[in-house]
């Protein structure tokens, strides 16, 4: 082991360690990581790695490489909860590493680029996304990579492996990468005209024709195959997202500076410290067109979550380390340590006595404490040969459908992109979006389970999702989940005519 690098090392894998310990057994959440984890689990069935599905029915929101990431794992591990994140563990480690590279092209000093990668392994929004089943861990690791290529092509400059870099984020999340890497460069090569020389001209060539070809490949089979979906890309995957609320996240124009304060503190602090010093402090001052370009994007954007900016953190930690006053930077490294281990031990005690909170009136509004995959133990505990249905009536689960390893049934929810569906589509089947596609359902089947959504329920004892289908299609409904007042409610349901 490499003296020079031994403590940071030595961290990573304990950091790694206490990643793989806290996912183990972490129920996953809905809506986001249920629909990602879904998602590769159909993919993964299907052996289809290039159409992506949701519930059967195809979902081109994102593009695959996520996707092939939670499928690799989940061939590795098994469908259950560490399988589809095992990826982002390792995309978590790889990111940290080149926090670290980076902080090493301006600080001489090991443990002043140990501190760097403390900075940002223990910020709120980068330890909360290294355990979350989403896209952007992997984007971010990316970013961070053709980050570190980019300003070290002063040095050594490495087109092949750059333009590889930005065809993978772009297989990844689309052009959002280019927000983080080749058009901040381009701003700063304006005003610091060396950056143009970084690289040669066959270099540029070669790094867009990488970037490119790979990273349009994948659009480019899936436009051709689906007529239209060029036209939904441009449309409402990029246009709606930034000028209308076709997805509804629309926020306050000051809701990423809130979130970056709040989940980057209280190196925040440390970070508007330094740019308040900005011309007594000696970072690089080019860093901040990589972090200025993006987020006056991202704020102009209608489309706003907190996760969008997770990218932002490697840089804003090199940043906030120059403004850490000398005297407090050798507390800095505790502070970090007991924030990751607080973290990890909350997120332990929550896999191992989950059940309890499950199970507790308090909690019963919170969908992320692990409540679906309850359920779908009780329900896989009565029918291990998983031959009954399982109809999710009132809302969408996709996390059942995925302990389940089964397609759930959904009726009576929000409306589904099925565009690009044919009329026999197997996603179709499983969507029941009229009355009548419903009592069909009903009446093929001797008996099923239930999930409802009694998003009507107050505080009465009354579950009126039950009594509604109950009294409109002729069942009989025996309460599996307990008595508590639930928002979700379970049963096993059968027709009259059985009892």
């Amino acid at each position: 082991m490499n003296n020079k690098h031994r403590d940071f090392i030595i961290f990573l894998i304990i950091y790694g360690i206490f990643l793989i310990i806290s996912c183990w057994n972490l129920p996953i959440t809905e809506s986001t990581e249920g629909r990602y984890a879904e998602i590769a689990r159909e993919m993964l069935r299907s052996w289809n790695f290039l159409e992506p599905t949701f519930q059967g029915i195809y979902h081109f929101h994102k593009p695959p490489f996520a996707y092939w990431m939670m499928c690799l794992g989940m061939k590795i591990f098994g469908i259950n909860d560490f399988g589809p994140r095992i990826g982002g563990i390792l995309a978590s480690i790889i990111s940290i590493i080149y926090v670290y590279r980076i902080a090493g092209l301006w600080l001489k000093e090991n443990k002043d680029q140990f501190l760097v990668a403390l900075i940002f392994a223990s910020s709120g929004l980068f330890l909360l996304e290294a355990h979350v089943i989403a896209t952007d861990i992997y984007l971010c690791t990316f970013i961070l990579m053709a980050q570190f290529y980019i300003f070290n092509a002063k040095n050594k400059a490495r087109p092949f492996l750059l333009g590889i870099l930005l065809a993978l984020g772009f297989l990844t999340k689309g052009p959002i990468i280019l927000l983080f890497t080749v058009f901040p460069f381009i701003i700063t090569a304006l005003f610091k005209k060396e950056y143009f020389k970084y690289f040669k001209l066959k270099e540029y060539f070669i790094i867009i024709f990488l970037s490119l070809s790979l990273g349009l490949s994948w659009y480019v089979y899936v436009c051709l195959k689906h007529q239209g979906l060029l036209e939904y890309f441009l449309g409402i995957q990029v246009y709606d997202r930034v000028f209308t609320d076709h997805f509804g996240r629309t926020e306050a124009w000051y809701y990423f500076i809130f979130c970056f304060i709040l989940s980057f503190f209280p190196y925040s602090i440390a970070f508007f410290n330094a740019i308040k010093n900005i011309k007594k402090n000696y970072f690089p001052k080019e860093l901040l067109f990589f972090i200025i370009f993006p987020a006056i994007i991202f704020q102009l954007s209608m489309s706003k979550l907190s996760s969008y900016i997770l990218p932002f953190y490697g840089l804003a930690s090199l940043i906030a380390f120059y403004g850490i006053p000398d005297n407090l930077k050798k507390y800095i490294k505790y502070f970090a340590y007991l924030i990751i281990l607080g973290f990890t031990f909350i997120l332990l005690i929550f896999s191992i006595f989950g059940e309890y909170y499950i199970n507790h009136d308090r909690f019963h509004k919170i969908k992320c404490l692990g409540k679906f995959k309850f359920f779908t133990s009780i329900i896989n505990k009565i029918d291990p040969e998983k031959k009954e249905d399982l109809l999710i009536y009132s809302w969408n689960l996709p996390s059942m459908s995925f302990y389940r390893d089964k397609l759930a049934y959904t009726a009576n929810y929000e409306k589904r992109e099925i565009l690009f569906e044919k009329s026999n589509s197997l996603g179709l089947k499983h969507y029941l979006d009229t009355d009548e596609k419903l009592n069909n359902f009903i009446k093929e089947r001797e008996k099923f389970f239930l999930v409802c959504h009694n998003y009507r329920i107050e505080d009465t004892k009354d579950n009126k999702c039950e009594l509604e289908l109950m009294e409109q299609y002729s069942i009989n409904c025996k309460h599996l989940s307990g008595k508590l007042k639930h928002n979700y409610q379970l049963y096993e349901c059968f027709q009259y005519k059985l009892l």
